[in-house]
């Protein structure tokens, strides 16, 4: 798309893309000619007329624009570039400091009832016509059971090989996850006999022999991600379960969001056994493979019902952390 660039800056605009289309992939060349078209917008809009690409403008910029932190980065980033091109050729530049990439995804916390309302919508999939392959019928409800049972990422899950799984013992070996870490998961006894049931059954019909997840249309190779997002959206419609977006970046319910409340149940738990809050971060971090304690924080910020619980003790814990400090 060729833009009749406006601005100040139009010729400055249209010097830059030239070099940068001989050096830059087209993804990331299409990326900042998007972005630079709508800073040349912004500035014909606001009567720009000073050759001088100001810090005060581009805040403004960014601030008229309703995208999360995240996104405003990203344009930020391809403007830097931008004001270091001007930069070379004699024109005043400032840039300001990057937006804080604010922790703005809110998931949807299912309910007990809801999670019990899922799991039998999940169970009578093959009753229904669209429901009656062995893939959809028989896979989504083990892959809800796994996910909710281990707090397993989607495509952790739908990757796993029979040879990632130790039934005699009940295991789970994820390798080859986000942030390279590969872990044991311990798994109850219960999902471990559902593993085995389904082994069976799966290869009694000569089925599934490597992927727990195989796909019927491509055999030996897992379904991907789309096929039970599909899947999981009909079994939430026959729960009855409706979302209606209660905040600006609420996800609605979803496949991750087991994820999300096998780590608040697994606090919740360890907290009625007994076991301090600050006791249980690290090895609740371990088991879903974060990269740090830091990235687990996220995951208790969504429900206000563990800190309820947990007041009392949290608060006593944190007590002696900080020294007293007094205004007289």
């Amino acid at each position: 798309m060729v833009k009749n660039l406006r601005s100040v800056f139009a010729q400055e605009i249209e010097g830059y893309l030239g070099v940068l289309s001989a050096c830059a992939s087209e993804k990331h060349y299409c990326g900042v000619r998007y972005t630079l078209y709508d800073l040349d917008d912004y500035l014909v809009s606001h009567d720009a007329s000073e050759k001088c690409l100001r810090e005060d403008t581009l805040v403004q910029w960014l601030s008229s624009k309703s995208i999360k932190p995240q996104s405003k980065r990203n344009l930020l980033a391809h403007v830097t570039g931008f004001s270091k091109y001007l930069a070379s050729i004699g024109y005043p530049v400032a840039i300001p400091d990057p937006p804080f990439p604010a922790r703005d995804y809110v998931p949807y916390i299912f309910s007990d009832e809801e999670l019990s309302r899922i799991i039998k919508a999940a169970d009578n999939l093959v009753t229904l016509p669209r429901g009656t392959s062995l893939d959809a019928g028989y896979q989504t409800p083990l892959l809800i059971r796994i996910l909710y049972c281990t707090g397993m990422r989607l495509g952790e899950a739908i990757s796993l090989t029979w040879s990632n799984i130790d039934l005699e013992n009940g295991v789970i070996y994820a390798r080859k996850t986000k942030n390279a870490k590969s872990r044991a998961i311990p798994i109850d006894a219960s999902l471990c006999e559902l593993l085995k049931s389904y082994n069976m059954m799966t290869h009694s019909k000569g089925r599934c022999r490597e992927y727990v997840f195989e796909s019927s249309n491509s055999p030996g190779s897992p379904h991907g991600k789309t096929f039970f997002r599909v899947w999981f959206g009909l079994t939430l419609q026959t729960a009855g379960i409706h979302y209606i977006r209660k905040t600006p970046y609420e996800r609605g319910p979803c496949l991750h969001c087991l994820r999300h409340l096998f780590t608040i149940q697994s606090f919740l738990k360890s907290e009625s056994e007994g076991r301090p809050f600050e006791d249980s971060v690290p090895f609740v971090s371990t088991y879903l493979g974060h990269a740090g304690i830091t990235e687990t924080e996220k995951y208790l910020k969504v429900d206000y019902t563990f800190y309820t619980k947990s007041h009392d003790r949290v608060e006593r814990h944190i007590d002696s952390l900080f020294p007293e400090v007094t205004f007289e």
